[in-house]
């Protein structure tokens, strides 16, 4: 099939570049816009770089001649000025804010100070109330104590009487009865078993079935027991012994707490005595550290308002200082950006070879008519 007619395959290829996005005329728009006072420069001098950007910028880096080259060498000092300017201020501006922020932070700090000692002052205040509170029942809680020592002293010599009564009741056991029982020399070993028998248990631990077996051991004669018979009579030993030791630990506690009781007595008498001259003295100490308090409150509000006062600085430093990193990174990441990439720009790459088409065969020659013989000749 014939190609259709129309523009040749080069008029198509012209239109198609013109076509192509122009990317050299906005990084020139944008390294013009930055020759501007901050690069140091006159303004006759910012003017003539600008309108030779086109003429040397703009062109390829093969394609300039020594006079563009060095227009575009002084539109790169111009800018490496304006980036150090740039720099220069954000450096500037970071100290300021550095400073501000310093003496906010030194009397924020006085706040916090200011806040500490006010808390302080304020929990002394609350002790000094307790303190009172403490003093003023301090002579009942005496009077309280001194009752309570008094009942326990009573209590304590009842028990020491009880003691004692039990301590020389099981001495005489052992002694008239258990002892004559075990040596068989009992006078009345009837009389001396009721009375063994009475006295394990009521003052002796042992089981029941020991106790049970106290008649049948001691009532034996001596030679007549067996071994059971004297594992009975050692554990009845080894009871009293217990029970005797007990008892005289309880006599000497209590001849111990008697010491103490009469000595708690007498010190809650003091106590109840000096109390009303402690209570003097606490409320003075409260009243004190009202005054206190109430100063540390007024220490807290005038720190306060004095860093407030740096509010207005601080966020204003914080605001130069934003704007002057803003500027500087808007200006590498655009105008000096924008220049590299055209101070340095090449021809591209040339495209690839088309590739070549295999030539189409000959179309066959067509078949001779056949001829008739009879057909009459011209």
């Amino acid at each position: 099939m014939a190609p259709k007619r129309g523009r040749s395959a080069g008029a198509v290829t012209s239109n198609k570049k013109s076509a192509k996005k122009d990317t050299v005329g906005p990084l020139c728009n944008v390294v013009c816009k930055a020759l501007d006072a901050e690069t140091g420069l006159a303004e006759s001098v910012m003017k003539l770089l600008k309108d030779s950007v086109p003429t040397s910028l703009a062109l390829l880096r093969e394609e300039r001649h020594a006079f563009q080259e060095q227009v575009v060498e002084m539109v790169g000092q111009a800018l490496c000025a304006k980036d150090a300017a740039l720099d220069k201020a954000k450096e500037e501006a970071t100290s300021k804010l550095a400073e501000v922020a310093a003496e906010k932070e030194k009397l924020d700090a006085d706040v916090t100070r200011a806040e500490g000692e006010a808390k302080t002052l304020a929990d002394a205040e609350a002790a000094a109330k307790a303190k009172v509170e403490e003093d003023s029942s301090a002579l009942k809680a005496a009077k309280e104590a001194a009752d309570a020592a008094t009942k326990a002293q009573a209590d304590n010599e009842s028990e020491i009487a009880t003691s004692e009564t039990n301590k020389a009741a099981l001495e005489a056991v052992q002694k008239d009865h258990f002892e004559p029982l075990v040596e068989g020399t009992a006078a009345d070993v009837k009389a001396s078993l009721k009375a063994t028998s009475k006295a394990a248990k009521e003052y002796l631990e042992m089981e029941d079935g020991v106790l049970d077996n106290i008649p049948p051991t001691l009532g034996k004669a001596k030679d007549s027991r067996s071994t059971f018979d004297g594992l009975v009579v050692n554990q009845l030993q080894d009871a009293i012994a217990k029970a005797l030791a007990d008892l005289a630990a309880k006599l000497e506690a209590g001849s111990t707490a008697k010491e103490v009781l009469a000595a708690m007595g007498a010190t809650t008498a003091e106590v109840s005595t000096a109390a009303v001259g402690i209570l003097d003295s606490s409320e003075k100490a409260l009243a004190e550290a009202k005054d206190a308090a109430k100063a540390g409150g007024a220490k807290v509000k005038d720190a306060k308002a004095s860093a407030k006062t740096m509010e207005p600085a601080t966020k204003k430093a914080q605001k130069e200082s934003d704007t002057a990193a803003a500027a500087s990174t808007t200006f590498k990441e655009g105008a000096f950006k924008a220049f590299a990439e055209l101070r340095d720009r090449a021809p591209p790459p040339p495209p690839p070879p088309a590739p070549v088409e295999e030539p189409a065969a000959e179309a066959a020659e067509p078949a001779a008519m056949p001829v008739d013989s009879e057909a009459p000749l011209a």
